[in-house]
């Protein structure tokens, strides 16, 4: 991606209510990994038949990859406190896919993934697909 592509689409730092949205970093993975496991394991309470989730939820390296790889790759936070992230891929000027998002299942059914789609839709406007 060349750096004028880039500094576009790495928006800086926003905040939405208690929730902020911050580019993610490779100290991050370890944590965010965790985070997806502890998401994903969470399905099970809500009827899923076994503890899984989609390709790669589990691997360190694999979100590593995704932090190369990805359009933009946030981190959410709560109160100084990471619960989750975000990401998506650009596909075309007006059109991105929505990689993954997952949250800490404390912090689920409160608002935070609403918050995480307006935010993306706010700071990402030119995206219409």
């Amino acid at each position: 991606m060349d750096p004028e592509a880039e500094e576009e689409i790495w928006r800086p730092i926003r905040k939405m209510n208690e929730i902020q949205f911050t580019p993610a970093i490779d100290e991050d993975i370890e944590e965010l990994t965790s985070i997806s496991v502890k998401s994903f394991h969470s399905d099970i309470n809500v009827g899923a038949n076994i503890l899984k989730g989609p390709p790669g939820y589990d691997s360190v390296e694999f979100h590593k990859e995704m932090l190369k790889e990805a359009s933009c790759f946030y981190k959410i936070i709560s109160n100084q406190k990471t619960i989750g992230a975000i990401w998506f891929m650009k596909q075309q000027n007006d059109s991105a896919y929505l990689y993954r998002i997952f949250l800490d299942p404390d912090y689920q059914k409160q608002g935070v993934g609403l918050k995480s789609f307006l935010f993306l839709f706010e700071t990402f406007a030119e995206i219409k697909k």
